[in-house]
């Protein structure tokens, strides 16, 4: 993944970096996660106003926003369903950046408990 996108900054200003790439060490054989927990952590994470009695519905639907974005798929992987594989490039954006957080979240969760314990 880092070469492809060394080689891709070149070119295309997404993979543009500033900071040496670091690759993260999940464990053996990955880690496992699933549609929920992501959309979970991007409800936490998106939730602005912690202290407001709306706060949990916020989270709420956070997760009911993209409940029909991802599946499971063979091996158990996660995937796109086929209803967000449609969705239109400026709504995609906004899909993308949303469940990168939940993603980015998740995983990052796990290599600091692996880390850290306790």
């Amino acid at each position: 993944m880092l070469r492809y996108a060394e080689t891709h900054a070149k070119t295309r200003e997404a993979y543009w970096h500033h900071k040496t790439l670091t690759p993260v060490d999940v464990g053996r054989g990955g880690m496992r996660t699933t549609p929920a927990q992501v959309l979970h952590e991007l409800g936490v994470a998106t939730t602005l106003l912690t202290a407001s009695p709306l706060s949990q519905v916020a989270r709420h639907w956070a997760a009911v926003r993209y409940c029909a974005t991802l599946t499971r798929i063979s091996g158990g992987r996660l995937a796109l369903t086929p209803d967000a594989n449609e969705v239109v490039y400026h709504h995609k954006v906004t899909q993308s950046e949303q469940l990168g957080i939940g993603l980015a979240l998740v995983v990052a969760k796990h290599v600091l408990r692996r880390q850290y314990r306790g």
